[in-house]
């Protein structure tokens, strides 16, 4: 490249990357991208808003049409039309339509519960079954069931997100990706989770505690994906077990925080925080279509 084209190109107008709706590749970028002379990093945000934009990419078509490589262009396209009537596809007609099923999709690319964390799952309810039932250990039944509320949220950390996915990128950028993806993952979660825990805390207290770590276990798997859409879900996991934890043990022994954290009214308190939490998530949707940041 002579310097006085390099020149020129230094000359060119900024790109900025501001909303495409609120600006258009300048006339000289559309030259210089059309005849191949654009640096590439330029480039790339060309290629990006004519995604985008149909005025710019139908500019940028008619500048490559009438350009230097317009000739060559043409026929290629001629020859390349010439060979699709010639030989057409055998047997087209014959292929049966394909129905797009976007969830089933996701689903089966949910790389978590992972075998380990469900393994540990496993192991924990297990061994509070047995502590309680064979070895007659006193307190473990309040134990279970201050813990239990943080499984979920840690399957969802382990289900969705940079540090739990090694093909998140590419999960991401699908159409299927962002928080149809996140929520397809953590119905997994909870579909591993509430069986388990429902008949662990049946065995352990009865049918009343069965269920009394319902509603604050889906509260805090809400929170961790409203919380996500600013921090990631690995960040909003920690986050939300850190609080939980705490409020345990302010809340003074186990059986003490048992009463005071799934009583009647705090299971009104955890029915309405869910609520807005599901509510904050609607307005948050649009925060999962960009990948997370470290």
């Amino acid at each position: 490249m002579t310097g006085s084209v390099r020149g020129r190109l230094r000359r060119l107008p900024l790109i900025r990357r501001p909303d495409p709706a609120a600006w258009h590749v300048p006339d000289a970028v559309a030259a210089a991208y059309a005849d191949g002379t654009l640096p590439e990093t330029t480039a790339w945000s060309v290629d990006k808003h004519l995604e985008q934009c149909a005025a710019c990419a139908d500019r940028v078509s008619t500048r490559a049409r009438t350009g230097p490589h317009g000739a060559t262009l043409a026929q290629v396209r001629q020859v390349v039309l010439a060979q699709v009537a010639s030989a057409p596809v055998r047997g087209a007609a014959a292929l049966p339509a394909v129905r797009s099923r976007p969830w089933p999709a996701a689903l089966r690319s949910a790389y978590a519960p992972r075998a380990p964390w469900m393994a540990s799952l496993l192991l924990a309810v297990v061994a509070a079954v047995a502590l309680t039932r064979f070895v007659a250990v006193p307190g473990a039944d309040p134990w279970l069931l201050l813990l239990a509320p943080l499984l979920p949220p840690t399957g969802v950390a382990l289900a969705y997100g940079r540090h739990a996915d090694p093909v998140y990128e590419l999960a991401a950028s699908t159409p299927s990706g962002g928080l149809r993806l996140l929520l397809v993952r953590t119905g997994v979660v909870l579909a591993a989770c509430v069986p388990l825990l429902t008949a662990a805390g049946g065995l352990l207290a009865g049918a009343g505690a069965a269920v009394a770590w319902l509603l604050p276990g889906l509260t805090l798997t809400a929170a961790t994906l409203v919380l996500g859409s600013w921090t990631g879900c690995h960040r909003a996991a920690a986050i939300v077990a850190t609080g939980w934890v705490t409020a345990v043990v302010l809340c003074g022994p186990p059986a003490t925080a048992r009463n005071l954290l799934f009583s009647g009214a705090a299971q009104q308190a955890w029915a309405a925080a869910g609520a807005s939490c599901v509510l904050l998530l609607a307005l948050r949707r649009t925060a999962f279509d960009h990948m997370e940041r470290l």
